[in-house]
């Protein structure tokens, strides 16, 4: 039997950065979908001089150790690890769904998934 790729003490503090991470994406992601009022929503309701001022986003800051996993995914990460590491965290598909969207393998995918998580466990240093 082949060792695994990760220590299981390594793999607790990952996912728990993984998850903290997803969340805050999560919620950004979702001030880019549709707005909540439309344009002509707007009109109605405050006439033309008001729907014309710009909404603004909410900003919220992010935790620490979201904006240390932000930045490892961005700069550490292949595109191909990105893209594995966001369907793990983001997609509740089984592993050969979430394998098919990415294009590889579901071997493939385990491997790639684990390589990521390894290189953002070294850059948190955890």
């Amino acid at each position: 039997m082949r060792p695994s790729l990760q220590p299981k003490e390594v793999v607790a503090p990952i996912e728990a950065a993984l998850n903290e991470w997803a969340v805050y994406a999560r919620d950004g992601i979702k001030h880019l979908a549709l707005p909540s009022r439309t344009l002509l929503g707007k009109l109605i309701d405050e006439g033309p001089s008001g729907a014309a001022q710009g909404g603004k986003l909410p900003v919220e800051a992010w935790s620490d150790v979201a904006e240390r996993v932000e930045q490892a995914v961005l700069h550490r990460l292949t595109k191909q690890e990105q893209a594995v590491i966001c369907s793990e965290v983001f997609f509740p598909w089984p592993r050969e769904v979430k394998a098919r969207r990415c294009g590889v393998s579901a071997t493939r995918w385990s491997h790639l998934l684990a390589s990521a998580k390894r290189s953002i466990a070294d850059y948190l240093h955890i």
